[in-house]
């Protein structure tokens, strides 16, 4: 009901026709069958999910009982699409109701999937282009992450580096030898003198 008094010139018209294509297969079944109309008005506004819709076709229940037109009760309120109206009206006149709903649930049922295919082609670049803005921006959250993260580990180096404490020098035990060779040159060439010790 929302969609229609908004004008909305796309969903509405949709959403009013899936519902009629709804009503229109399910009264046709039901008609066909040997459902009394009565039974076959209710079963059918009951798989109606616009509550106005539904409100239309109860109304319609009433005004048979009283003698009337279901197509004249339907139409009333112009909530219907005039194709089914017409069809049920058709059907009325020739005494084949199911026949002639289930003619115009089918052809609103391939209306809706023509309108429906077109909207989404509309749609489908707008829906891609967000879906790439939204990786985007995660791809710079997740940038800003980890760049934020590298900086702290740096300050973290950095303060580990210039610690101001000095090394302690190392002890070395007393008697180690020190690998170093001390050499001389003598009168008879090179003479190893030997090895310092602590």
């Amino acid at each position: 009901r929302v969609l229609f008094r908004s004008g909305m010139p796309l969903i509405g018209p949709l959403v009013r026709d899936t519902n009629a294509a709804r009503f229109g297969a399910t009264l046709g079944a039901l008609v066909g069958a040997g459902v009394p109309i009565l039974k076959a008005l209710q079963g059918a506004a009951q798989t109606l999910g616009n509550r106005a819709m539904r409100t239309d076709a109860e109304r319609a229940q009433v005004a048979v009982t009283q003698g009337g037109s279901v197509a004249r009760a339907l139409g009333e309120s112009g909530r219907f699409p005039p194709s089914l109206i017409t069809f049920i009206s058709l059907g009325e006149q020739t005494g084949q109701l199911a026949d002639m709903a289930e003619r115009a649930a089918a052809r609103l049922a391939d209306s809706v999937e023509r309108r429906t295919l077109w909207l989404v082609s509309l749609l489908e670049p707008a829906l891609i282009s967000g879906r790439l803005l939204e990786i985007d921006r995660k791809n710079c959250r997740d940038r800003r992450t980890e760049g934020s993260t590298q900086s702290e580990g740096g300050k973290r180096d950095t303060v580990e580096s210039t610690d101001p404490r000095p090394t302690p020098p190392r002890e070395i035990p007393e008697g180690t030898p020190i690998g170093i060779s001390v050499e001389g040159i003598g009168n008879k060439g090179r003479t190893k003198i030997g090895r310092a010790h602590v």
